[in-house]
């Protein structure tokens, strides 16, 4: 229905600008390693803003870069408890699929991260937990959530999420 595809849209939109956001993190050397509903807010005139301060605990990786993150929460990409980039995108995923189903796919209940994150682990696909999903979101969210396949960059799954929502594949 067309007030489901409205509400798609938004949501694929909000997981967009929270990859320009990591981009930018990024390229500054930073991992969030958090991310949640809690740590994105929106602005009064409607862009969304990363919430730094709810990244949890500062740690050194490779070199001088900066990471935060958090035990809570082990994005499927990795048994490693350390924050990656790659583990940010399978968070990215996981935060869309939260804002896609609003529920969980096996308790019937309004879904936190983690249960979803447990999707992953479990091996379930994004159509399997929302199966309205269009082909290209739902490969988007499965590479994301990819230990072998998982996208190089924030710079990567933005653009397959824009072509995604572009082509509504």
């Amino acid at each position: 229905s067309f007030p489901e595809e409205l509400a798609k849209l938004h949501a694929v939109r909000i997981a967009v600008e929270i990859l320009e956001g990591l981009q930018a993190f990024h390229r500054a050397g930073v991992i969030h390693g958090r991310l949640s509903p809690d740590s994105v807010s929106f602005r009064e005139d409607g862009s969304i803003a990363l919430v730094l301060a709810e990244a949890g605990v500062a740690e050194k990786e490779a070199s001088s870069r900066i990471s935060f993150g958090s035990i809570d929460y082990t994005a499927p990409v990795s048994s490693a408890p350390r924050p990656t980039a790659k583990k940010d995108l399978a968070l990215v995923a996981e935060l869309l699929l939260w804002m896609l189903s609003g529920k969980s796919h096996t308790m019937g209940a309004p879904a936190t991260m983690t249960q979803l994150g447990q999707t992953a682990l479990l091996g379930l696909s994004a159509r399997q937990v929302v199966p309205a999903l269009t082909t290209g979101i739902a490969v988007a969210i499965d590479r994301a959530r990819s230990a072998g396949d998982c996208f190089a960059s924030a710079a990567e799954m933005h653009l397959a999420l824009c072509n995604a929502m572009k082509g509504n594949q």
